[in-house]
């Protein structure tokens, strides 16, 4: 699978032997301070069944095939698409950078008076010390529990549920389809009543998935070589750092700059 990355203000390129490599890190789940048959437990026990039920659907949307998603199924779907961006590498390095440090602060400010309460008696320790001690796992792994707990989210499920679902082939016999490390790309907030999330499904296949089917309309009406474009630019937009698919350097370099451009102006009206 070639792939584009944007190291020391330039595209560089590479090549993944498989797509099952595509957006994997070893130990992304994996846990500390517990036994080893539980170190991958949120890989195995969750993320692999998600991604296993997840890929049959994926199969016949690729496929363009006319089925009619049980409701099993659209909740799966959904939930995988609540986890597509959640699941990041950068995300989750984020996620465990921070969070435990805010349990740790939680524990550190808890009033001694409440412990002793708590014990019936006056400890030689703090909460912190006594959780570090005894429950070592609680504080590290408190990022993946959140994350469990976000793509599980039952409001957030429905509110993908609830949302038009369509495919869109792009026949451009120039331009294929570009997929990234953030592979979820959203046009407005999910407050917004023109809420439109995109994935890009193969080189020549989009699922939107649209709270108004006007955006997915203009898409669908859209020639396919600018449609392409579009979709490729937001790509190169949305990337952490790689972006995966066919394409020429020449176009990763141009996209790559203009997306590092556009992220600076952004940032430049936050501050």
């Amino acid at each position: 699978m070639p792939n584009y990355r944007w190291i020391r203000n330039r595209a560089v390129f590479g090549r993944i032997p498989s797509t099952r490599g595509t957006g994997f890190e070893p130990d992304l789940y994996a846990q500390e301070h517990v036994p080893t048959e539980e170190k991958h437990k949120v890989e195995t026990g969750f993320f692999q069944v998600l991604d296993s039920k997840a890929a049959i659907i994926h199969a016949r949307l690729t496929r363009q095939e006319r089925f009619t998603f049980t409701a099993e199924e659209r909740m799966d779907w959904a939930m995988f698409l609540a986890a597509a961006n959640a699941r990041t590498p950068d995300k989750i390095a984020h996620l465990k950078a921070t969070l435990p440090e805010t349990v740790r602060a939680n524990l550190r400010n808890t009033a001694p008076e409440e412990l002793e309460q708590a014990l019936g008696y006056k400890p030689p320790f703090t909460l912190l010390e006594w959780t570090e001690r005894n429950f070592p796992g609680q504080i590290a792994n408190f990022h993946l529990r959140m994350l469990l707990k976000f793509v599980t989210r039952g409001d957030l499920i429905q509110q993908f549920m609830d949302m038009d679902w369509t495919v869109h082939k792009v026949r451009s016999r120039h331009k294929e389809l570009l997929t990234c490390d953030r592979p979820l790309w959203y046009v407005e907030n999910p407050q917004h009543p023109k809420f439109t999330m995109m994935l890009t499904l193969s080189p020549r296949t989009v699922f939107i998935a649209a709270k108004n089917t006007d955006l997915a309309d203009k898409m669908a009406a859209t020639p396919s070589m600018k449609l392409a474009r579009l979709i490729n630019e937001s790509v190169f937009n949305r990337a952490y750092e790689r972006v995966y698919g066919r394409t020429t350097m020449e176009y990763a370099q141009k996209c790559f700059r203009l997306s590092r451009r556009n992220q600076q102006r952004r940032n430049t009206v936050r501050q």
